[in-house]
């Protein structure tokens, strides 16, 4: 028959055990993007394109653009490299920041509600306007623009200003993923009397489709601040960002305008006043 163990060795055990047992770990606090790209003295940037902003040539890959000009010298002046680490899609920049994979949007971009609820907009690239565009062989006038067909891209600031600027007009929306081409062919085609849009893209297509839109006038239907999406609740790396790249900065006012010569941008695309 077996003799009971004494209680001074079951407690023994019983003290091994609990002494093996796996500590329970503090919740740490996630490093901050700030400390992170200081630390590594790297900038990882997500990008599209989106002429003249921020180009990438399709078969050598070399990138080129105001704000692709503008972020590399500022970070160079502040001892950081570049990494355009992730061309992302329009759909995949709140989940490209919040997973960690780029540390900021590097083209700059009009706040939109929706998004301000998960990612922040840090910085400023100056003031888009936007216009009316219609087509060249059939103008519209005020009246008849009131009760327009309008094509919208889903997504894009347009979609909000234009229902504001015309609450009675017919709004055409088209996917996410439509290119600026296809957009402005919505008035080629018929299938839209006018769009609202900035400068830059209405340009390009005009230069490359002659006689087929015009802007209406010269007065901008919206103007929106221009700014860069990074992560929510990061003060370290939103003060870097507003202080280093603010365009009021005399050196960096200097360079927006040589870079504005540059890439041919008029006041009537960007304004920094």
């Amino acid at each position: 028959m077996l003799m009971p163990m004494p209680i001074k060795i079951i407690l023994f055990i019983l003290s091994l055990f609990l002494s093996a047992s796996p500590p329970v770990e503090a919740k740490s606090t996630p490093q901050s993007v700030f400390d992170k790209v200081q630390q590594n003295k790297v900038m990882r940037c997500g990008y599209f394109n989106w002429e003249p902003y921020f180009v990438k040539d399709p078969n050598t890959g070399e990138m080129s653009g105001i704000t692709y000009d503008y972020i590399n010298a500022i970070a160079m002046r502040n001892g950081l490299k570049v990494d355009w680490a992730s061309d992302v899609a329009p759909d995949q920049i709140i989940p490209s920041i919040k997973s960690g994979k780029i540390d900021l949007f590097c083209v700059p971009c009009s706040t939109v509600a929706e998004w301000e609820e998960q990612i922040d907009f840090i910085g400023s690239f100056g003031n888009l306007p936007y216009y009316v565009y219609v087509g060249q062989k059939k103008p519209l006038n005020e009246s008849e623009l009131s009760k327009a067909r309008f094509a919208v891209i889903d997504g894009f600031i347009p979609m909000v200003e234009t229902p504001k600027a015309f609450p009675d007009a017919k709004i055409a929306t088209l996917p996410q993923m439509t290119s600026m081409g296809e957009l402005y062919d919505q008035i080629r085609y018929g299938k839209a009397d006018a769009i609202v849009n900035e400068h830059l893209t209405a340009q390009l297509y005009m230069k490359n489709n002659e006689g087929i839109i015009k802007r209406l006038n010269d007065t901008p239907v919206a103007l929106k601040p221009m700014s860069f999406p990074a992560i929510q609740d990061d003060p370290q790396w939103k003060n870097f960002i507003d202080t280093a790249f603010d365009p009021s900065i005399p050196e960096n006012a200097a360079l927006l305008h040589d870079l504005m010569e540059k890439y041919g941008l008029t006041k009537d695309m960007l304004l920094f006043d």
